[in-house]
């Protein structure tokens, strides 16, 4: 199947929005912060609360990607450019 096609593309998308979305639920996920408080030491909240933030900072990328991809510079208005200093 190519990867660039559009149900593939979509297929692939899905299966990363779910993944961010569901890891923090996981028992791989704790297991990702257990390791980390064992090796560095940091607060087991911290670590949670970061790592946390990682997926949904990934899941805003992901769909910016997304948008800026299909609508280009349609998709940006003005004043999103202004914001950014652009």
């Amino acid at each position: 199947m190519d990867p660039a096609a559009p149900d593939t593309r979509e297929a692939l998308l899905d299966a990363l929005d779910r993944l961010l979305s569901e890891w923090p639920g996981s028992d791989e996920f704790q297991r990702a912060v257990s390791e980390t408080v064992a090796r560095h030491g940091y607060a087991p909240d911290d670590v949670d609360a970061q790592l946390r933030h990682v997926c949904l900072r990934s899941r805003g990328r992901t769909m910016r990607l997304v948008r800026d991809d299909e609508l280009g510079a349609i998709g940006r208005c003005g004043a999103h450019d202004a914001l950014r200093g652009r």
